[in-house]
């Protein structure tokens, strides 16, 4: 069994955004992303894709609201099946 990957840092919208270099015009990169909710003062954590127009405008759970996502990482590696 490979040594588990050490889990990712979020990065800030503010820093830097996913990349969309070689993506076709209807693909998307898809990334974690955690939207931040003033009225709750709370993170929403979900997956999202980020493409050729920005971010979708669907996530895993419904509806996204670009404006509030703040932070994103990568999706980490799928589990080695053996």
């Amino acid at each position: 069994m490979k040594e588990a990957t050490r889990m990712r840092e979020w990065i800030s919208v503010k820093d830097r955004m996913p990349s969309r270099e070689g993506l076709q015009d209807d693909e998307s990169e898809y990334v974690i992303v955690a939207e931040f909710f003033n009225i709750t003062e709370n993170y929403y954590v979900s997956i999202c894709g980020y493409g050729k127009d920005g971010w979708s405008e669907w996530d895993n759970f419904g509806t996204v609201n670009p404006h509030r996502i703040t932070y994103w990482m990568p999706l980490p590696e799928a589990p080695d099946i053996e």
